[in-house]
């Protein structure tokens, strides 16, 4: 504890010297010197009031302290105070109060006063300036309290009423004391501050009273029409402003303002705000605030140079949001470009100013041209009656030209192959063939030759190939009527070559017909349909022979 003490004597007897405030109830060289009292009495008379104002601030040698006899005496109400040599600039009070003994202080005031008569606490001339909160604790052994005031006395009070408490616990709730080692006013003459309290108050303050600290005129002006605590004098349209007059914001109605706090007393002109209407609202910006600010993501933008500092809304352009990026366009940038050449397009209307990509529609290049259709407009419409399709999935608006497939028109219709769809297909097994090239994938219907089946397998014939070839020399005949172009085998009828010539029958035509007359027979069983020849019988003729007489025989011949 005692080296606590030791720095904070340190502290405060360091912090005068470097401010130059003057001790003005105790300052030899200066002849001051201020006259103390109370309303105790003291434990010992040498420990009377105006001990606590001879400069010695030690707090722990009890002759030099004013200290009430707080053992015989219980005191609910108590008061020191110190009366100066004349009017001074106060700045602070220093109060050293007895290091063994602060918890009786709990609840102190202090007063500063202007007549020597003055009782604390009541009093025209006292005006509070602190008062120690009970239950905040004990109070510090040493005290520095800003006052500030011009004044010429200084008094310290303390009470116990009715019901008092406090957190201290060395404290009484029903009687107090005075115990007092040091009070040291700090200050300067009533028209000087500091530094060393060099600086004269201005003439501009009332009575040459200023702030002790700063010089401000804080007691009011000597020109009634002046303003601010800096006495500054502003023409109508202007207020005060650091020493100086600053023009009026942007009041409604271009009424003036206040001169000494800028305030428009009719508010602010559209789109600005703040006490002295010199801020933009937000959503505004620009010296004027006439610019309204960009899509920014949270709405507001930098007030001077419109830039959106937690950047844009989607698809819209950094700094400022006010144009759409690359690439999009429409008043909330939400479309994107079409197709266009150099990919950038109109940001306003869409348009591509170069034009478009090839098979892409102008002025917007959305859209295929007529003919083409898909997502990148590549794909050509085909065989659609008209020439046209849907652009984005190729369906022909019109229908298909003949043979072609719904809804493309990219295949031909069952049954139909080629490159025009021209083309029927063959005697196909399932009557449907591949579209380009007609093959019958599932095979030909009987006796039909693949991979077609528009012609008859070798050795058939007729429209339907239901009928065989006869017995051509090659094997092979005439796929339509039949006919064996490279002729017929031996004993065969040409040109089918179905059936036997004249004079021969049976499954090979191998077997000459009989003794038939004009020697024809059936082709099939050799019977002679017309009969035999003399002497011969059966029906193939070719029955037993018999022996003809040599008269017979010159008859035959």
């Amino acid at each position: 504890m005692w080296l606590e003490v030791l720095l904070v004597n340190f502290f405060l007897h360091t912090v005068p010297k470097i401010s130059g405030f003057v001790n003005l109830a105790h300052a030899p060289g200066q002849a001051l010197q201020g006259t103390a009292s109370w309303n105790v009495v003291p434990h010992t008379s040498t420990w009377s009031a105006d001990k606590a104002v001879d400069g010695d601030t030690r707090q722990d040698y009890l002759p030099t302290c004013a200290i009430a006899n707080y053992d015989a005496y219980t005191y609910k109400s108590v008061w020191w105070k110190v009366w100066l040599n004349r009017k001074f600039n106060i700045a602070y009070v220093e109060i050293y109060l007895r290091s063994v003994a602060t918890g009786r202080a709990t609840g102190f005031s202090i007063y500063s006063y202007e007549d020597v008569s003055y009782t604390p606490p009541t009093g025209d001339t006292g005006q509070l300036i602190y008062r120690h909160d009970p239950m905040s604790g004990c109070p510090a052994f040493l005290q520095n309290i800003t006052v500030n005031k011009v004044a010429q006395g200084i008094a310290f009070f303390n009470e116990r009423p009715d019901g008092f408490t406090s957190s201290c616990s060395y404290t009484s709730a029903t009687k107090t004391s005075v115990e007092i080692c040091e009070v040291r006013v700090m200050g300067c003459d009533q028209n000087r501050y500091p530094f060393g309290c060099s600086k004269e108050c201005s003439t501009k303050c009332k009575d040459r009273h200023c702030d002790v600290f700063s010089g401000s005129c804080i007691y009011g002006c000597s020109n009634p029409g002046a303003v601010s605590l800096d006495c500054t004098v502003c023409d109508d349209g202007k207020y005060a402003l650091n020493d100086r007059c600053e023009q009026c914001g942007h009041c409604q109605g271009d009424t003036v303002c206040e001169k000494g706090t800028g305030r428009c007393p009719s508010g602010c002109k559209e789109n600005w705000i703040g006490d002295i209407c010199k801020e933009c609202a937000d959503g505004y910006y620009d010296v004027n605030c006439s610019a309204q600010c960009g899509n920014c993501l949270q709405g507001f933008c930098d007030k001077k140079n419109g830039n959106c500092l937690s950047g844009c809304k989607p698809n819209w352009k950094e700094p400022l949001c006010q144009e759409c990026t690359d690439g999009y366009y429409d008043q909330n940038c939400s479309i994107r470009c079409g197709h266009c050449r150099d990919r950038f397009c109109n940001k306003k209307t869409g348009i591509c100013s170069s034009g478009c990509k090839l098979n892409w529609r102008e002025p917007l290049c959305q859209e295929c041209v007529d003919g083409y259709y898909g997502p990148t407009c590549s794909t050509q419409c085909e065989n659609c009656r008209e020439g046209l399709c849907d652009r984005k999935n190729g369906s022909c608006l019109s229908g298909c030209k003949i043979n072609w497939k719904e809804p493309l028109c990219q295949e031909c219709v069952d049954g139909y192959y080629g490159h025009n769809c021209n083309v029927i297909c063959g005697n196909c097994r399932e009557g449907f063939c591949e579209k380009i090239n007609g093959s019958c994938l599932s095979g030909c219907k009987i006796n039909w030759k693949e991979p077609l089946c528009q012609e008859c397998v070798d050795g058939n014939y007729n429209g339907d190939c239901s009928r065989q070839c006869g017995h051509c020399l090659t094997g092979v005949c005439d796929k339509t009527v039949g006919t064996c172009v490279s002729g017929c085998l031996q004993n065969w009828q040409e040109p089918l070559c179905q059936e036997c010539i004249d004079g021969f029958y049976g499954e090979s035509c191998n077997t000459q017909c009989g003794n038939c007359i004009q020697g024809l027979c059936d082709k099939g069983n050799g019977t002679c349909m017309i009969g035999c020849l003399q002497n011969w019988e059966g029906p193939i003729c070719q029955g037993k022979e018999f022996h003809l007489k040599t008269s017979q025989i010159e008859d035959i011949i």
